[in-house]
């Protein structure tokens, strides 16, 4: 499948880190090794979608610090229904723990508006000093089955997933982190285990990865926005599946044991059910 136009061909990391301290961009965060991964994507989504803005959430829930040493800290952006965003929330979650654990997890969550389009997400984790990496980018299907990713996913990813880089890169994923018939995972899903910490230093070939499925998502996206609004029916499950996105991660996401160890098990709950994945609390 050719690319769809409207994506640049080259991603630079940022030249300067946007300060992310407490006040009027999100969040405070530790300083961690995938920094420039969360402040690019947060970096194109704010230009491209000017509507975004800081989430109202408790600073406590923002960002925390454990006994060991550990630190989260979480960057909200979300925008009001007609004010013509595209997407109608934001979210990036960094993890630092020294050589034990680095971690970012991001999730993109489209307006309702465009129908049931995908979520974009991500998974970047480190362990033991760089010598087990995981990376993880994800179009997370709104349906199941193979009509929806033709017509939603494999039109943009194609190309990345199936080409010579993911021919190159990519791995099968495992069932130990996303089960075997993973319901919000789709088959174009890159997956791998580097070997080198310097391949998931900013502008390697799995920064290159990342930003494509970046920005032929935001290319997407657009593409929906044009057709929007759709019917009162596909606004309304957009919403459902999205809940039941966040549901299904609250349930079964491998990093909440690993909060819960870090900084409590009262906090991560709260944090999992109003931060990570509002939705869950919804009613199914």
């Amino acid at each position: 499948r050719r690319r769809r136009a409207g994506a640049p061909r080259c991603c630079h990391p940022p030249a300067v880190a946007p300060q992310v301290g407490g006040g009027g961009d999100g969040a405070s965060e530790p300083s961690a090794f995938f920094d420039p991964w969360a402040d690019w994507l947060q970096q194109q989504l704010l230009a491209a979608f000017p509507a975004l803005g800081p989430a109202a959430l408790p600073p406590r829930l923002l960002s925390a610090s454990g006994p060991s040493g550990a630190s989260v800290g979480t960057r909200v952006f979300t925008a009001e229904l007609g004010e013509g965003s595209p997407i109608r929330r934001f979210r990036v979650t960094s993890v630092c723990d020294g050589e034990r654990l680095q971690a970012m997890n991001a999730a993109v969550y489209p307006a309702y508006e465009l129908g049931p389009v995908p979520i974009l997400g991500a998974d970047l984790l480190s362990f033991n000093g760089h010598r087990r990496l995981l990376f993880g980018v994800d179009w997370a299907p709104m349906a199941g089955d193979g009509e929806y990713s033709e017509a939603h996913i494999a039109p943009y990813l194609q190309e990345v997933r199936w080409g010579p880089r993911g021919a190159e890169l990519a791995t099968e994923p495992s069932g130990r982190f996303y089960g075997e018939w993973p319901e919000f995972f789709s088959s174009h899903m890159f997956f791998a285990r580097p070997e080198d910490p310097g391949a998931l230093a900013p502008g390697g070939p799995f920064w290159q990865v990342f930003c494509e499925y970046t920005s032929q998502y935001l290319v997407m996206l657009r593409g929906a926005k044009a057709r929007a609004p759709v019917d009162s029916a596909a606004s309304s499950l957009a919403s459902q599946r999205q809940a039941d996105f966040d549901r299904w991660h609250s349930e079964r996401d491998p990093a909440i044991p690993i909060f819960k160890r870090m900084f409590g098990e009262e906090w991560s709950e709260e944090f999992t059910s109003t931060v990570l994945f509002p939705g869950s609390s919804l009613g199914g």
